[in-house]
């Protein structure tokens, strides 16, 4: 994709200056949210109302991903395999999103 971009920006045509433009934007925008992470948060939430999801929905996907994130760390920090950790965490991080119920049957901990 990166190459994509850059042969774009390498085109000199009138036709490709509003294309450029966005591109500039968007990297403004990502290098602000570098800055203040908290846009990129926001950013989230605007895209997910944009999709039809309301507040409550929301707010499970975001705490389901601090919450993958956060066990996913503590896995791999005890030695769990990164695939296996994050296989398991998005089973049990999305369940009750979307409507989906993961249930898991047997995990083998490295640790227990």
């Amino acid at each position: 994709m990166e190459t994509v971009l850059r042969i774009v920006q390498s085109i000199p045509s009138k036709n490709a200056e509003p294309f450029k433009k966005w591109l500039a934007e968007v990297g403004a925008e990502r290098i602000e949210e570098v800055n203040d992470p908290e846009i990129a948060i926001q950013r989230a939430i605007y895209n997910y109302r944009a999709k039809g999801h309301d507040d409550k929905w929301i707010q499970k996907r975001m705490q389901s991903v601090l919450n993958r994130k956060g066990l996913t760390s503590e896995w791999q920090r005890r030695g769990g395999s990164r695939m296996v950790s994050n296989t398991h965490c998005c089973m049990w991080s999305h369940a009750g999103c979307d409507g989906v119920d993961c249930k898991l049957t047997a995990v083998s901990l490295p640790w227990i």
